[in-house]
């Protein structure tokens, strides 16, 4: 219980800024080329097409500034409910 608590936390803490009014700017004024940042966007649409995963959220931030939030796909395969860029996720055994 106390492990399941505690990895609530943290997902919690570290997710935070990404769920609060992050400052954004283009990924040139911190050094990121916008160009290689779509290729994120292109990877999802290949695992979804390819039936791997239904859908996902991705976010780049550097320096303080988020570059790049996506929402891709769908939340379930049945409901076919589009993906939201606030979708949460269960997350388990990310250490092995």
């Amino acid at each position: 219980m106390k492990t399941a608590v505690l990895c609530v936390f943290l997902l919690t803490v570290l997710t935070l800024p990404a769920h609060t009014a992050s400052p954004t700017a283009k990924p040139e004024e911190v050094g990121l080329s916008s160009e290689r940042l779509q290729r994120i966007n292109q990877l999802i649409e290949r695992r979804i097409a390819s039936g791997e995963i239904a859908g996902a959220v991705t976010i780049v931030a550097r320096k303080g500034k988020v570059v790049h939030h996506a929402a891709q796909g769908v939340m379930d395969l049945q409901s076919k409910q589009p993906m939201a860029a606030g979708s949460m996720f269960r997350i388990a055994s990310m250490t092995k």
